[in-house]
């Protein structure tokens, strides 16, 4: 058995505009955006490019090539392959990774750090996994040997004509006959499919996690006035990632409809094409999933912003209602005063102390007040019912 290359890759939801801007700053180390230009020559200096091309297939994509036998393909739609051709296993393994994460990641990370965060640094993976080692003339018994030098098990094996593939926990091997043309779309395939799973799970996970903070804030029962802004900025916060995230998974099934067209003109082989529609259909149930999950939290979210909105008026109400009162009790104390005046009063140094007193009086009475309603408690299922202090 022979060893050709070593695959890594990955996936972030782009588009044609993003391949144009990535194109710009690896042939010329510039951007449109307002970054750094230093850091923008020190990050592709970084990167020790001989080859880049744009090229056109099915989809638009760099074609880059670098030092240590390292090729890159970056599609449009943004799954990116990064290749090396096999010289011992170790060594490929941490060429790709040390490669991607000190050079790669972080460069194009940089150049896309303007504007919605990417999903990447929502879900904050750090790791990319599994690296796709393809093969020639391996048998079960050679491929075994293979995996327990990874120190993996293999899970699983899909046998074709003219390939196998094997799944480890980390690793895929691929062993593929001379005949076999479509390598390189079964491991983009198989790409996409890893980290479009990834992106949903860490979304049904990030739901969980809000709904309970947003249920926390909405179930607590009783609300102090001073709680009240706070705890709807809180879940103004959350409405944010919650549209955000909405945004992202819209632009996944974009992308899934597109890479399913392109699996259907491919000349794979039909034990292959079966396997790969069903896992397009099987990510497009799981994504509708999850956007139903996401649509049920933007509505709680939602119900629970309106509910603290209405607290927070009906504590503003009732404050100035308390203010106006005041107000008017001491217009009609001065009024009266007024109405038993037998001439006309004089400007004198008590009176204007009188005046500061009562000025004075006044703000503290006023400041109580405010202080009062912020204390109440205001209960958040029924917002027109309050206790006392």
């Amino acid at each position: 058995m022979t060893i050709d290359s070593v695959s890594l890759g990955y996936w972030y939801q782009r588009t044609t505009l993003h391949l144009s801007e990535l194109y710009d700053f690896l042939h010329d180390g510039v951007s449109p955006l307002n970054l750094n230009k230093n850091k923008l020559h020190d990050l592709r200096s970084a990167l020790a490019i001989n080859e880049v091309e744009l090229k056109i297939d099915a989809l638009e994509y760099i074609d880059l090539k670098v030092n240590h036998y390292i090729s890159i393909k970056i599609y449009e739609d943004g799954l990116t392959v990064l290749t090396k051709r096999h010289t011992e296993i170790d060594e490929d393994i941490k060429a790709l990774t040390d490669y991607f994460e000190k050079k790669f990641s972080p460069a194009v990370s940089y150049l896309f750090s303007l504007g919605a965060p990417v999903p990447k640094e929502l879900s904050n993976i750090k790791t990319i996994s599994p690296f796709f080692i393809v093969t020639h003339g391996g048998t079960d018994q050679t491929i075994g040997k293979l995996f327990q030098e990874l120190h993996e098990e293999k899970y699983y094996e899909i046998t074709g004509d003219n390939v196998q593939i094997y799944r480890g926990t980390q690793y895929f091997i691929i062993n593929a006959d001379a005949k076999f043309k479509n390598t390189e779309n079964l491991i983009e395939a198989q790409i996409l499919f890893k980290e479009f799973k990834s992106q949903l799970h860490h979304y049904l996970n990030l739901h969980r996690v809000i709904w309970e903070k947003i249920a926390d804030i909405k179930e607590q029962g009783y609300i102090r006035g001073r709680n009240i802004q706070d705890q709807r900025n809180e879940l103004e916060s959350y409405k944010k990632t919650v549209e955000l995230i909405e945004g992202r998974m819209n632009q996944m099934g974009i992308h899934i409809g597109t890479r399913q067209a392109m699996i259907k003109s491919d000349n794979l082989e039909q034990v292959l094409n079966d396997t790969l529609q069903f896992k397009y259909e099987n990510l497009k149930d799981t994504l509708s999933y999850v956007k139903t999950l996401w649509i049920m939290t933007k509505n709680y979210v939602d119900s629970a912003i309106q509910v603290f909105s209405e607290i927070n008026a009906q504590s503003t109400k009732n404050s100035i209602q308390a203010l106006t009162l005041i107000t008017t009790l001491g217009l009609l104390h001065g009024i009266i005063n007024y109405f038993t005046l037998t001439k006309f009063p004089q400007i004198h140094p008590t009176g204007i102390i009188y005046f500061i007193f009562l000025v004075v009086a006044t703000w503290l009475v006023n400041q109580a007040v405010v202080v009062g309603y912020r204390l109440l408690r205001y209960k958040i299922t029924n917002i027109t019912a309050k206790k006392s202090l």
